[in-house]
């Protein structure tokens, strides 16, 4: 992804230096391409940040939840066979 935003920037860059335009609107366009990518630069940045950084999903903490029901229902179902096997002993 680097490579292609590089490119994609470099090209933009000499199309913009190349152009048949004054000088006062190839720095402006010059300064526009540059902020835009800034921007989704800082944007990318931001997400990557946030997404390694981020509290678990909903969709975790239901299933965490799940499973500490499940084991907990396990062990008394456990419990109230050892207990009819007791009582079937005696």
């Amino acid at each position: 992804m680097g490579w292609v935003l590089t490119g994609a920037l470099l090209g933009a860059l000499l199309g913009l230096l190349f152009s048949p335009s004054a000088g006062q609107d190839v720095r402006r366009k010059l300064s526009y391409c540059l902020s835009r990518s800034a921007m989704k630069l800082y944007e990318a940045v931001r997400l990557v940040y946030h997404a390694k950084h981020r509290s678990p999903s909903l969709a975790q903490t239901q299933g965490k939840q799940l499973i500490s029901h499940t084991v907990a229902e396990a062990k008394r179902l456990l419990k109230d066979v050892d207990s009819l096997v007791a009582r079937l002993k005696s």
